[in-house]
């Protein structure tokens, strides 16, 4: 992955967790639905939680007040950034 032109190794969990948020972008995806996607149906759900910290950590300027990867309290997760 690059962001702001520099090369940004990711996991493939990670990647996968990205994809489906950037291919859906302002669409707002639950754990559970994102869970489903990328995990199937066994396994720890907290694990979103997890992949998305690592990729604000990754993706964003300052991962504490995202850009590109938002909460929506009570809901789950949406991609609202623009791919250059």
């Amino acid at each position: 992955m690059i962001v702001a032109g520099e090369r940004v190794p990711t996991t493939t969990r990670e990647f996968e967790v990205l994809q489906v948020l950037v291919a859906h972008p302002r669409q707002v995806f639950s754990r559970e639905q994102l869970f489903g996607l990328v995990w199937g149906d066994f396994g720890d759900r907290s694990a979103v939680s997890v992949y998305v910290r690592r990729l604000r950590e990754k993706i964003e300027e300052t991962p504490s007040d995202p850009r590109y990867i938002v909460t929506v309290w009570g809901v789950g997760y949406r991609f609202d950034g623009e791919l250059a």
